[in-house]
């Protein structure tokens, strides 16, 4: 090592001294605030408040939701044309309500989307299924026949890309011994590839 490295290595020793130094001097002399003394002592010398004791909650009445079967207010009304509807003087359209219901009869028609079809062979017959999720994110396969909705939905068809369904659904008027007269109503679920 050069006289000259010798040197510059010397003061910054020396500089990191005094830095060490007025360190360790700052940390052990006592620092006085006595304005901040002066209001701690105040705080502490004024009487505790008192927290307010919570609201009691009053218990609310249950509600019984009657219109559960209805169509959804919110949403705009399924156009229903009369030439689609297969009328017929002779029978009578009401829902079977002695069957049991099935799984997917509990969600809302608007609730379930088509996802996809499958094909299989039962029997030595292909049968094509469609797929449909249900408002809780659940999966499902269904055949023609099988019941979905809340309006007794009978499915009629499957194809690649749509279930056609025919639901069975008050018309508003009651017949003359008194019941309600129910009307068929077609309904799609279109295949939703999003």
């Amino acid at each position: 090592m050069n006289n000259r490295s010798i040197k510059i290595s010397q003061r910054l020793c020396q500089a990191g001294m005094v830095v060490l130094s007025c360190c360790l001097s700052a940390c052990s002399s006592k620092v006085y605030f006595p304005d901040l003394e002066t209001y701690v002592e105040e705080v502490q010398t004024k009487p505790k408040g008192q927290i307010k004791p919570l609201p009691e909650f009053k218990a609310h009445s249950t509600f019984a939701y009657s219109a559960a079967a209805m169509r959804n207010p919110f949403e705009p009304p399924v156009v229903v044309n009369a030439s689609t509807l297969k009328f017929d003087a002779e029978s009578v359209v009401e829902p079977d309500l002695s069957r049991p219901k099935e799984y997917l009869e509990q969600f809302s028609f608007d609730a379930m989307r088509m996802v996809g079809t499958i094909q299989r062979v039962e029997g030595g017959e292909s049968t094509l299924w469609g797929i449909i999720n249900d408002s809780q994110g659940g999966i499902h396969r269904v055949k023609k026949g099988d019941y979905i909705g809340r309006s007794y939905g009978k499915i009629a068809l499957i194809s690649s890309n749509r279930i056609e369904v025919v639901e069975i659904v008050p018309n508003g008027e009651v017949g003359p011994d008194g019941k309600k007269l129910w009307i068929e109503r077609p309904r799609n679920l279109i295949l939703k590839t999003d």
